[in-house]
């Protein structure tokens, strides 16, 4: 295999997939690459892959430098890091998205780079759905392939453009009930460049083409990838003898993928189990915004491919809005997605909706047309089957007729369901508000309520409130004692500090002024531990108390100190507001992430 031409080369590329019955997965990765040229040694010093906070565990099992001289060097605890990507950290729903980097120590040319990865994902879901690209842009001198699935599941697997002169058949074997196929290769050459294989942008560019032909292909080529306006003439002739004949968008866009594809040799993999409809579809959403795909066109044609899997009615559909621009989309052709019928009624899943840039548009073009006709358009994100949350800040205070009178601002994440409408949610709101004010006791009057802003799914709200009597002497013995039961809200944090849909409790337990103050330094949030105040000193005559606490989290230190002042109660009331803030304490867990 001649290495000289290349940055470096693949000694060994094994991967094997267990998919278990319920399409949950564990993942074994194990590849060993020879450093040839100073560009490989510094292109692949870092290994980057993305895993689910919330539902995969990830084991780095070995990550070493082998030299030439035969010395091993492996890595240390701090070279595996997480990284959270500002776009992710934006979207409510999706912070739980991380990218792990691995930083490797020691190359040289002619070393070898050897790396084992474990990756169990625990989240069942309705398919499996994979494809394994058997040539890559560099030789392999060893590469295999095996998915392991139950004897009685639903597995197919099926090859695009085989690689000639090598047996893409499986080696199949069972044991334990389980069911083994796997694939092996030998000296696998790199793949040709540029219009012999097209990169994943420009796939995308050619879709993109394909589906709005009166875009010229160099129009955009510079946007995405400027390997495309090389063959951009080529292009645009090959599109428009591919699409000859062809009426439909989704005709066109598969004769152009067929043909984008030609040099790429796959492996595609899918299992599946029966799930309901409206399960399937935010497990699938949750999947592609999960993946390394950037381009909404990918998005849009991955989502397609899933939902098909798994036996769920889709269709790609491309559009304009005239108020919306995306840099990856030529401007004639700025809206693409996927729409699905969704309680008898079909719903366009938009997947060029970016969180980070979220802002209400009256939409316009063929948008508005497909509005008109009933179709409801959501962003594909808002669907996704993330965690619910309600945030909460409350400000108030607390006059000597024990009239607590103040502001509540709540923020709604996932806490409805992304179909409700802007009446019902309104109303969901009031029930809330109700619900979390009666837990203070006495007599609550909400004096106004006003609806701040809705961006799908999260909803944003402010309540003007005054409880009668809270806490005061002529209080029932039975409100007195939910005093006692603190209410629980969670905190209100700057938008990079996700709280999860645990609630925390907030800085209320009776006629007592707190201010609480968290001192920020360091990187953005990269632990996931309660964090308690570890130090009290409480004035049991006036029930004010102090206390500070610290939570060091990587190179972050987070300072949380508190301060009561001026229990405005009567000493004879101290071990009343004593009760309180033991009550409090005990039950203190801020939960920052999860």
């Amino acid at each position: 295999m001649p290495e000289h031409n290349f940055d470096l080369v693949i000694l060994e590329d094994v991967k094997n997939v267990t998919i278990n019955k319920d399409c949950s997965f564990t993942r074994h990765i194990i590849q060993r690459i020879k450093i040839l040229t100073q560009k490989g040694m510094t292109a692949f010093s870092d290994q980057r892959f993305w895993y689910n906070t919330r539902s995969q565990d990830v084991e780095v099992l070995k990550a070493q430098t082998v030299t030439q001289d035969g010395r091993v060097i492996p890595i240390t605890p701090h070279a595996v890091t997480d990284l959270l990507p500002p776009a992710f950290a934006r979207a409510p729903g999706l912070c739980h998205v991380q990218e792990k980097l691995v930083c490797l120590i020691g190359l040289e040319i002619n070393a070898v780079t050897e790396l084992e990865l474990k990756i169990a994902d625990k989240s069942p879901r309705p398919f499996f759905a994979g494809e394994e690209l058997v040539g890559t842009y560099f030789p392999a001198v060893k590469k295999e392939f095996s998915v392991t699935v139950p004897e009685d599941m639903q597995f197919s697997h099926s090859y695009r453009n085989g690689v000639s002169g090598i047996s893409a058949q499986p080696e199949i074997s069972s044991a334990a009930g389980m069911k083994t196929f796997k694939w092996s290769f030998n000296n696998v050459p790199a793949l040709l460049e540029a219009e012999n294989a097209p990169s994943r942008q420009e796939l995308a560019s050619v879709i993109a083409f394909a589906a709005n032909p009166q875009n010229v292909a160099g129009a955009f080529a510079g946007r995405i990838g400027g390997s495309l306006a090389r063959t951009s003439k080529q292009l645009k002739a090959k599109v428009k003898e591919l699409t000859a004949g062809k009426k439909g968008v989704l005709d066109k866009v598969h004769a152009v993928y067929g043909y984008v594809q030609k040099s790429l040799n796959h492996i595609d993999i899918s299992a599946s189990v029966a799930m309901e409809t409206a399960v399937c579809i935010p497990r699938a959403v949750e999947e592609i915004f999960m993946t390394h795909y950037a381009n909404p066109v990918e998005k849009s044609v991955l989502l397609y491919a899933m939902l098909k899997t798994a036996g769920v009615k889709s269709e790609i559909a491309f559009g304009t809005d005239t108020e919306f621009t995306n840099p990856a989309l030529p401007a004639q052709f700025n809206k693409c997605g996927v729409i699905v019928t969704l309680n008898k009624k079909p719903v366009w899943l938009d997947t060029t909706y970016d969180f980070s840039k979220a802002k209400n548009t009256r939409p316009t073009g063929d948008i508005a047309v497909l509005k008109k006709n009933g179709v409801r358009i959501l962003p594909a994100q808002a669907v996704a089957a993330q965690d619910n949350t309600a945030e909460v800040r409350v400000n108030f205070a607390i006059d000597k007729d024990y009239i607590m009178a103040g502001t509540a601002d709540f923020r709604f994440t996932g806490y409805f369901n992304p179909f409700w409408s802007f009446e019902s949610g309104e109303k969901a709101i009031r029930d809330f508000v109700r619900q979390k004010l009666d837990a203070f006791g006495g007599k609550a009057e909400i004096k106004s309520l006003k609806i701040k802003g809705v961006s799908y799914p999260v909803m944003s709200a402010q309540a003007r409130f005054e409880i009668a009597d809270c806490f005061g002497d002529n209080a029932p013995e039975k409100q007195k004692q939910n005093a006692l039961n603190l209410p629980r809200f969670t905190f209100d944090l700057p938008e990079w500090l996700i709280v999860t849909g645990r609630e925390v409790p907030v800085k209320i337990f009776g006629p007592c002024r707190i201010k609480e103050t968290f001192v920020i330094s360091g990187p953005a949030l990269r632990g996931r531990k309660a964090f308690i105040p570890a130090q009290r000193e409480i004035d049991t005559d006036t029930g004010a108390f102090t206390g500070k606490g610290s939570y060091k989290s990587g190179r972050a230190v987070y300072v949380c100190a508190l301060e009561m002042k001026e229990a405005v109660v009567p000493s004879a009331r101290a071990e009343q507001a004593k009760a309180l803030i033991d009550a409090y304490n005990e039950n203190r867990n801020i939960v920052l992430c999860e």
